[in-house]
């Protein structure tokens, strides 16, 4: 059974997608499917927990290529006169998020203190949560999940 909000979420919009009524346009179809290639290959990104600095530098890396590589995607999909603000303002809220993730991705080596690594995770929260938070309350309002609260 259904164990929480999550995979119930998931189960709804799994069974939307499978009747082909989620999305009436074409544009969202193209960009909801980039974000699923993207955040099924995101998940699969080994040691979410991080034990070490070096884990945590080896993830970091991955997650920033990964990231990197969603934004390329997502801003390859040309969109129709109606979504182009979406677009834009979407595109730009991302390709900030990720220079973020990069610049988190840089502070952390294997050989970060632990006073630095805090540092650097806190300057992250500071600058790039709220710019990923109002990218995925974009997305969101056009039942994009997967590209932002399931991502």
């Amino acid at each position: 059974g259904f164990v929480d909000r999550t995979t119930i979420d998931q189960a709804v919009v799994d069974a939307l997608r499978n009747s082909e009524e989620m999305f009436t346009s074409g544009y969202l179809r193209e960009i909801d499917a980039v974000c699923v290639h993207h955040s099924d290959k995101v998940a699969a990104i080994p040691h979410y927990y991080v034990d070490s600095a070096p884990q945590a530098d080896r993830r970091l890396a991955r997650v920033d290529a990964a990231y990197t590589d969603f934004a390329r995607d997502f801003k390859a999909v040309k969109a129709p006169k109606r979504w182009r603000n979406f677009r834009s303002t979407a595109v730009a809220d991302l390709e900030a998020g990720v220079a973020e993730v990069g610049r988190l991705s840089a502070a952390i080596t294997p050989k970060v203190s632990t006073a630095e690594g805090v540092a650097a995770i806190q300057r992250y929260n500071r600058t790039g949560r709220p710019i990923f938070k109002r990218f995925v309350r974009q997305v969101a309002r056009e039942n994009l999940l997967r590209c932002g609260s399931q991502f």
